[in-house]
C-alpha cells in the first residue's frame, strides 16, 4: 500500500504509450513489428503525489482502485511512473461514462 495526497483535481495530462503492432489490418500491407507511439490527452483527473521519496504509482498499477483513509473508493489509478505523482481519474466520472445511476435513497431501496 502507498500513501498520498491529491495535489490538483482538475489536471490535464498527455501520456504517451508504445504500441507494437502484431498483424494488420489490410492483408497486402504487413505492419509486423511496427511500433507506434500514439498519444492520450487525459483531462480533470487527479494529481497525486506520493508522501514519500518512492513513487505513488508503479509499472501495473493502472485501474487498482484509488481509497481515502476509510476505504472507500476515490477513483481509479490512470498513468504514474513519473516522479513522485499519478494521475486518478475520480470515479464520479468512470460512472457517469458508463452511464451508471444511483438508486433513490430518499424511498429506501438500495
Amino acid at each position: 500500500m502507498r500513501y498520498g495526497r491529491i495535489e490538483d483535481m482538475d489536471s490535464t495530462v498527455t501520456v504517451p504509450f508504445t504500441v507494437t503492432h502484431e498483424e494488420s489490418l489490410l492483408p497486402s500491407v504487413s505492419m509486423k513489428g511496427l511500433v507506434s507511439k500514439p498519444k492520450v490527452r487525459l483531462e480533470h483527473v487527479w494529481k497525486v503525489t506520493s508522501t514519500d521519496d518512492k513513487p505513488f504509482q508503479i509499472q501495473g498499477d493502472s485501474g487498482s482502485a484509488l481509497l481515502d483513509a476509510h476505504g472507500q473508493l476515490l477513483g481509479l489509478m490512470s498513468t504514474g511512473g513519473m516522479g513522485k505523482s499519478a494521475y486518478a481519474i475520480p470515479i464520479g466520472r468512470i460512472l457517469m461514462r458508463l452511464g451508471f445511476k444511483f438508486p433513490d435513497t430518499k424511498s429506501g431501496i438500495a
